[in-house]
């Protein structure tokens, strides 16, 4: 009966799985995965080919180099003067969409820079 039922079940695509799992990704391993990563990348491969070696995407790469300290962040804080100019805006009645085409941000961050204020 419970052969029978098991492979019905996976003939609709599921799967019995009993006892418990071991988890491969455990924190440790993962920081080692990561250590490995940043080594290969000051060997001289690229965020690409890293991406393909370790079976992750290139944005997930760039996460680890830019927290191991490998990388810059893309993004940079917004000065002052630019979050003034983008309330300035928003007082002379401009749409979001438009200030963020204005200042050259999208029309979200524009939104998050609005709501929290000066």
């Amino acid at each position: 009966m419970k052969k029978g039922l098991t492979m019905a079940l996976n003939l609709l695509g599921y799967r019995l799985r009993f006892g418990f799992q071991i988890k491969p990704n455990s924190r440790n391993s993962l920081r080692k995965r990561d250590e490995r990563v940043l080594g290969d990348y000051q060997r001289g491969l690229s965020a690409k080919d890293l991406a393909k070696k370790y079976r992750l995407t290139e944005n997930r790469i760039s996460q680890i180099l830019t927290a191991r300290g490998a990388r810059k962040p893309k993004w940079r804080k917004m000065s002052q003067d630019k979050r003034q100019i983008i309330f300035q805006l928003e007082k002379k009645g401009l749409s979001k969409a438009e200030i963020g085409r204005r200042v050259g941000v999208s029309r979200e961050r524009v939104r998050q820079i609005l709501q929290q204020g000066a």
